[in-house]
């Protein structure tokens, strides 16, 4: 017969607003570059954090960059012509 473990209040998660808790969150600078590679516009995405991942395919034996895909939301954008 299993237990199930006795979680005190205090210590149960009690955020139940749709704002991630701020450890989830950060700023994302992304930069839009013209044909001679310099940064002509930038995009700033302030309190950002994700809500799906995209799926990991790992093989320890290939080199080369690990790719996947994400989707994030975000409070604020903030467009900046350089």
């Amino acid at each position: 017969m299993s237990k199930t473990p006795k979680v005190s209040p205090s210590s149960r998660n009690t955020n139940k607003s749709s704002n991630p808790p701020s450890l989830y969150q950060a700023d994302i600078t992304l930069y839009a570059k013209d044909e001679f590679d310099q940064n002509v516009v930038k995009f700033l995405y302030t309190k950002a954090f994700p809500v799906s991942l995209g799926s990991i395919d790992y093989n320890y034996r290939t080199e080369g960059e690990i790719e996947t895909t994400f989707e994030f939301a975000f409070s604020q954008l903030i467009v900046d012509l350089l």
